[in-house]
Order: C-alpha cells, then structure tokens, then sequence
C-alpha cells in the first residue's frame, strides 16, 4: 500500500541530493542498508524529517534528504547511529555525488509551491559552476523547469542550491518515460549526475516536531 508522506516545499529545511553508484553486485545490498539504517537509527535523530531512496535501471542508488537545519545534519554526522554505516557503504560504491541546501524554488503543474512523492517517474540532475555564477545559472535553470512543466509530463520541481560547493540540484517528477538532461546554454557550467528514469523505492518519514513520534515509513517496490 503506497503512502504519501514527504511533502516537498518552500519552508525552512535543510535538504540533501546524494547519488551513488555502487559497484557490480553491491546495488542491492547499497540499497537496503541505507533504508534499514534510516529506518532503525537514523530516523530517530533530532532534526530529521524525511529520507527517499530512488532507484535507476542501472542500479544507481539516489537520495533525498531532509533535515530542519544545517545545524541539525551537522550534529548528527558526530554521532555513531550516523557515520557508522557510511563507512560500510564507503567500499560499496564510487564516490559519492552530494549537494546540501535549502530548496532555492519549487515550481508544479497546479500552481501551488509543494508537491508529494506521489509520481510514477522522478529524474535527478546536479550541475556545478564558479560560486560567483550560481545566481545566473539557477535563473537559467528555472527557466528550464518551467518549460519542462510546459511540456506536460513533468508535474513539478524542486531546485537546490549548494552555495557552499557552487552546486545546482534539481528533482523532477512526473509521467516521463525518460527526461533528458538539463540544457542551459553556454558558460562554465558542468553536469555533474543526471539520471533521467528514477523511481521511489522507499521513505523514511519523521512526522510532528519530536522526530521520535509519530514515525511513518512507506515502502514502494518497483519492478
């Protein structure tokens, strides 16, 4: 039974975009030891909100993370429950691709500025550029996203920016078969990820103001 449970939208989060690609024969168990970790440990810890997994037909294995702050995720990266299976998954798979921010724009077919992991396709784009350009190339990048809405497939949009690490994130959902990607013109730009045929595999959910209340977690198995 599918629940919909992590609602993605304009307020004050902290959320992450993390992509790996795990080694022949470890896109499996890559997988499920992120989803039991979030849901046994991880999910307990104060600040979070919500983890999603998304899968690739190629076994690449897509995260998106919410946390109330920075403060928050910089706090749990120092306990044990956190950092331990990192080093588990560190052999699994190559290095990992990461953008942390809070959400910069989200655009939808409806108007409204929220959408819920609901769909039956999502696509992960992460671009990367001089810090000093980041402003002109998240423009750009709206401008994109709306014309990827105008097309009618893509119902909405998240767009994220690391300032930090000159970074762009952006996550689509729709009824796409495959989206292609990203394609903002000239400039140092650089398309780090793109996976253009993502499903929702699982989410973690942390309901209410106490992390520990109220857990939700929904699972979705793809063929």
């Amino acid at each position: 039974m599918r629940e919909d449970t992590v609602q993605i939208a304009m307020e004050p989060i902290y959320a992450g975009i993390v992509v790996m690609r795990p080694h022949a024969s470890e896109e499996r168990g890559l997988l499920l030891l992120n989803v039991s970790e979030t849901e046994a440990r991880i999910k307990y810890l104060p600040g979070f909100l919500s983890a999603s997994f998304f899968v690739d037909p190629t076994g690449v294995v897509a995260e998106y993370l919410r946390w109330r702050s920075a403060d928050d995720i910089g706090a749990a990266l120092k306990q044990p429950a956190f950092f331990e299976h990192l080093q588990v998954l560190e052999p699994m798979s190559a290095h990992p691709t990461v953008v942390f921010g809070p959400p910069a724009a989200v655009l939808t077919s409806s108007g409204k500025t929220a959408f819920t992991l609901s769909h039956n396709s999502y696509a992960m784009t992460v671009l990367r550029c001089k810090p000093a350009e980041l402003e002109a190339a998240s423009a750009d990048t709206v401008a994109w996203c709306r014309n990827l809405i105008g097309r009618g497939d893509v119902d909405a949009v998240t767009l994220h920016i690391d300032r930090e690490g000159g970074q762009l994130a952006v996550l689509a959902a729709g009824r796409f078969a495959a989206l292609a990607p990203l394609e903002i013109g000239e400039g140092s730009v650089t398309l780090v990820e793109h996976l253009g045929t993502l499903r929702l595999y699982s989410s973690v959910t942390a309901k209410g103001n106490n992390p520990g209340r109220g857990l939700r977690y929904s699972m979705v198995l793809q063929s």
